[in-house]
Formats: C-alpha cells, sequence, structure tokens
C-alpha cells in the first residue's frame, strides 16, 4: 500500500528523475491512497492501478484534552485578537498575505508557530520588521499545540495556491477544528471548497484578508468544528486503511 499525501513531482527541488520512480512504485503498489481527488487522478494519470481517497486527519483527543486547558504563558501575553497560523514556514508560507493582514489589523499580534526552514529566514526577518505585530514563536511541543489553537481568535492556513497545493489536503485544518477555533483558508482544492459552510474559504489574497475580518467580529460554531474533526481522527483513517489492506489481502 502506497499512502500518499503530496505530488512528489510537485515540489521545487524535485530531481528529474524521480518521475520514473513514482511511475515505477505506482505499477508495483497493489493498493494506492490518495488525500484529495486532484492527487487521485494525478496518480492515476501515471499508472496507478485502484486509488482510494483517504483524506489527512488529527489526533483529537490529544488536540482537545491541549485545547481545554490552561493558556500557554507566551499565548496570553500577546495582544489581542490573536490572529495564528501553526506550521512549517517554508517556499509555500505566502509571507504577501500574512503582511497584508498584518497592515489590516495593526492591533491583532499575528503569531506563527512553526519552524523556520532554511532558505526563507531573510523573507521571514523582513516580514517581521516590516510588520512589527508579526510574531515568530518557533517550534511548540506537538502536545501543546491544541492549546496554542485554542488562545488564538482566528486560525489561518497562509499557504500559496501553487501545484503543490492543488493536491494537498492540510492537516492544519482538521488541528484548528479540533480545537473549536474560527479557520479562514484558501480555495485550494475541491475538498476544501466543500467545506465553505463550515468554514471561511477565500478565492484570493484580497478575500482572503477580509474573511479574517469577519471572523474576528462574527466567530465561528464551535462545537460543530469540534464535531467534524472528531469524524476525520486519526483513528477512523488508520481503520479506513486497514480496511483496504485486509480487503486487498482476502
Amino acid at each position: 500500500l502506497y499512502d500518499c499525501n503530496d505530488d512528489p513531482l510537485a515540489f521545487p527541488d524535485a530531481p528529474r528523475w524521480a518521475g520514473s520512480y513514482l511511475r515505477r512504485l505506482l505499477r508495483m503498489a497493489d493498493v494506492v491512497v490518495a488525500v484529495s481527488s486532484a492527487l487521485k487522478a494525478r496518480l492515476e494519470a501515471l499508472g496507478a492501478r485502484e486509488v482510494h481517497l483517504v483524506g489527512n486527519g488529527v489526533d483529537y483527543e490529544l488536540f482537545e484534552r491541549s485545547a481545554t486547558g490552561p493558556v500557554p504563558a507566551a499565548m496570553d501575553a500577546f495582544a489581542r485578537p490573536v490572529i495564528g497560523y501553526v506550521g512549517a514556514v517554508a517556499d509555500w508560507f505566502d509571507f504577501d498575505l500574512v503582511a497584508r493582514i498584518a497592515r489590516a489589523h495593526p492591533r491583532a499580534t499575528i503569531v506563527i508557530i512553526g519552524p523556520i526552514f532554511r532558505g526563507v529566514e531573510k523573507r521571514a526577518e523582513r516580514l517581521r520588521t516590516e510588520c512589527p505585530n508579526v510574531v515568530f514563536l518557533g517550534p511548540r511541543p506537538y502536545e501543546e499545540l491544541g492549546a496554542h489553537c485554542a488562545a488564538m481568535d482566528v486560525c489561518i492556513v497562509p499557504l500559496l495556491a501553487n501545484e503543490l497545493r492543488r493536491f494537498a489536503d492540510p492537516n492544519k485544518i482538521y488541528e484548528y477544528a479540533a480545537a473549536g477555533r474560527p479557520i479562514v483558508t484558501l480555495e485550494y482544492s475541491s475538498e476544501i471548497a466543500a467545506l465553505a459552510d463550515l468554514i471561511a474559504v477565500a478565492r484570493s489574497r484580497e478575500e482572503f484578508v477580509e474573511k479574517v475580518g469577519a471572523a474576528l467580529r462574527e466567530g465561528a460554531d464551535s462545537q460543530r468544528l469540534r464535531e467534524f474533526a472528531r469524524s476525520r481522527s486519526w483513528q477512523d483513517r488508520a481503520d479506513e486503511m486497514l480496511g483496504l489492506i485486509e480487503a486487498r489481502l482476502r
């Protein structure tokens, strides 16, 4: 069973020879699992014989337990409202979008939690200099992420809408939902578009900034978000994969 979370050929540093290896892997695999319908179609076009759609998820119980605990001291010290992102700061991070949000909400604190990857350090420093209300908090233990998300007034997914994102199913959407916080994201895929009645889905940077403002004013249905996250737990995803493996063995 080959579990595919992204198109490996869509990464900027993917070597030219990787395509032949991927095609060979897809021919060898008895069952292929993809996290989005676009990725499923992509793998089928590359020669996969049988592709099943199983999206990403969240360790729901861990996030819920953390989210209902005490507010982390670092988060409690920030000026409110707090607009936050949890994830890697890498080539796919949309620095321009975050700068727009920071300028549109100068009294808010934009908190970035996660590692800064090699190659984007200067861009991160420039963003911090140009927008003093942007704070890079660095990585935090996974067990504490729920508490950090719960301390945010709005959680955002500020990633570039490129070819790689078109195939993705961002874990952070499920993690934010497990904490019951309002979520704003770009429309990276049809799966994300289908969540528009639950989270704020924008089609442009301008609309994204507007939806952040609306989320700050209106909040979100926390209970409904948690129920959605519970239905996307990693245990449920694992059970789906186990079922596929057992069916193939039979």
